[in-house]
């Protein structure tokens, strides 16, 4: 995603606004199955000889739940923070925020941030809702839509023992 700083760099402001809309390539951010599109709203900010970019970025995207293996559609909201530059120098580098070059044209790519920002923000286990019962172990129904017949008691011998501690 390319942002163009050329119009910015020309005036005396301090901050300019940021409300982009795009539509997720997957070639780009790899085999995300973007549903939506994605947004990006924020600021950037003159900082002496750079600027920095402190924005909110939020997508939606089709998952699989980690429990009852439905698809779903997932929305995550996340914070990118970029300190933009015209070169990259030792006193500039700082570990917590990415660092961005300025082209030639003023135009400043970002979309490397974006994929670092998508990511890290994936959830490990996606859950289709926070109370997901999930499959039967024995029979695999979803007890999200009712309960099974299955026989629960049934317990792994190797477990026997625990079960005299809960009496």
């Amino acid at each position: 995603m390319l942002i163009s700083l050329k119009e910015f760099i020309r005036t005396d402001d301090i901050a300019m606004d940021l409300n982009e809309s795009f539509k997720a390539n997957s070639e780009i951010f790899g085999d995300i199955d973007f549903s939506g599109e994605c947004t990006l709203i924020g600021r950037i900010y003159r900082l002496g000889e750079g600027f920095s970019l402190d924005s909110k970025f939020v997508y939606s995207y089709m998952e699989k739940c980690s429990r009852c293996m439905k698809e779903f559609e997932n929305t995550i909201e996340t914070d990118i923070k970029v300190e933009i530059v015209e070169s990259l120098s030792e006193d500039t580098l700082d570990d917590e925020i990415a660092e961005v070059l300025i082209d030639k044209e003023k135009n400043v790519d970002i979309t490397e941030a974006i994929k670092q920002a998508i990511y890290l923000s994936l959830p490990m286990k996606p859950l289709c809702k926070e109370d997901c019962n999930g499959l039967c172990p024995k029979c695999g129904k979803d007890l999200n839509i009712g309960d099974c017949d299955c026989d629960r008691e049934d317990c792994d011998p190797r477990f026997e023992k625990l079960k005299s501690l809960l009496k």
